[in-house]
């Protein structure tokens, strides 16, 4: 885990879907099993995710490689 993320913008699974444009479901699936994104303990029993810009940069960018889109086209 990278201590560089501390201090860097922190976004919410609520923020990532309007900027990318995916649905909520999606996002949260993307992030939830990285391990540099903060998981904190919310109400209910729920986990509140917050994202490092670095780590929502890196999910996009892997997200929109070329390897990845054929491999996911061919499915």
């Amino acid at each position: 885990m990278s201590n560089d993320t501390a201090f860097e913008k922190h976004y919410s699974i609520a923020e990532l879907v309007k900027l990318w444009g995916f649905s909520t479901s999606t996002v949260r699936r993307l992030v939830m099993q990285d391990p540099e994104v903060a998981k904190l303990p919310g109400p209910h029993g729920k986990i509140t995710y917050r994202i490092p810009e670095s780590v929502a940069r890196r999910i996009h960018t892997r997200l929109l490689a070329p390897e990845r889109r054929q491999l996911t086209l061919a499915k």
